[in-house]
Parts: C-alpha cells; structure tokens; sequence
C-alpha cells in the first residue's frame, strides 16, 4: 500500500502430515481482509491492524496466537444495530477466540465508549459473544424497518451493555438511558414479534 509493505508471510508446508506453520507480520494491514471470517457479526470492515499472528496445524483446523496485535481506527459496522463504529486499542486472538482489552470506540459523532470481553469460537466457527460495553452519548442503533423488522430505530445512549450468547440466540442486557432525541421501534402487532421482550433488557 502506497509504497509500504503491509503484510509479510513466512512459513512451511509438511507434506508428509499436510500441516503448515508460520508467522504473518501485520504492518498498518487493511482489516477488510478479515471481512470473511467475521461477515455474519460486522456487515462493513475497514482500517488497519498490526502485530503478529502465529500459525500451525492442517489447514481445516489451524490454531493461531496472536501477539502485539493492535486496531488502528478500524472501522466496524455492526449489522445487527447498524451502526459504524471506530476502534483503536489492543486484540487477543487465538483459535478459541478474539479477546478486547478496553478497546476504545467512537461514533461518527464522535462520542466514545470501551469494549471488553470477546468472542469465542472453534477455528472461526459457532461464534459465541461475551462481550461488555460501556458508551458515553453515542449512537447504539441506527436502523430502519427494512434492516431489522423485529426492533429498529435511531438512538443515542449513555451506560452499558453486555452481549451474549451464541449468533442465532443473542442476548442484550442494557443499562441505559437515552442521551438526544431518538426513537425505539419494537412492533408488537403479530405472532412474529411475541417474543421480543426477551430480546432487550433495560
């Protein structure tokens, strides 16, 4: 990128086992590379990482490690609320899973907030989160009807929220209060919605 070189991959291929085993360098690499692997949490990736990730095993089941591995404003989009945030701060991986130590946050606005906590999983697989937020004035949902027909709406929000559970079965507890004008849809009209009250806690 612009002259630099942002990636650098070194490794072995064992034929005998068909295992691999190396180390990628990451320098100001573009984050969307990881769009594959994390598409179903975030509908938008970009920005930068950097560190080390090491790697060994069959291809089909890879444990990595990561080490020193830093986002540098990378820019997520969380599809189930719609919104995009920043992120800057330090990033665990392994093959159990990512792990955020007090990651920093903004909106587009931006007002700001940490994240802790990960998401588990086996080799990219069953993800599983458990994960905590704390956000000071920032957008947490900006989405419409035709994003999301079970809860949508465009709000700002001052507190915190744990996020749990695995893909299909999240559960958001939320201590919060609403901090700018804003709205919160939650259709309550049909078979379809009955259980949305066991969706979002306040």
């Amino acid at each position: 990128i612009e002259g630099r070189q942002t990636i650098n991959l070194m490794g072995d291929y064992y034929p005998s086992s068909k295992e691999i085993a190396g180390n990628i360098d990451l320098a100001g690499t573009d984050l969307g590379y990881a769009a594959p692997f994390l598409n179903t949490v975030f509908s938008d990736i970009g920005g930068a990482v950097s560190g080390k990730i090491r790697f060994s095993g069959p291809v089909s089941a890879l444990e990595i490690s990561s080490e020193g591995l830093v986002l540098d404003r990378a820019k997520l989009k969380v599809a189930l609320t719609g919104v995009e945030y920043t992120a800057t701060g330090p990033v665990s991986l392994n093959s159990s899973g990512a792990t955020f130590e007090k990651v920093n946050i903004s909106d587009r606005y931006g007002a700001g907030g940490t994240v802790s906590g990960g998401i588990g999983w086996n080799h990219f697989k069953d993800m599983n989160f458990g994960t905590h937020i704390d956000f000071n004035r920032m957008l947490v949902l900006d989405t419409g009807e035709a994003d999301n027909s079970t809860f949508y709406g465009n709000l700002h929000a001052t507190g915190n929220m744990d996020i749990t559970g695995p893909l299909n079965a999240l559960l958001l507890s939320a201590t919060a209060r609403t901090a700018k004008s804003g709205a919160l849809h939650i259709p309550l009209g049909g078979s379809e919605s009955a259980g949305v009250s066991n969706l979002l806690t306040f």
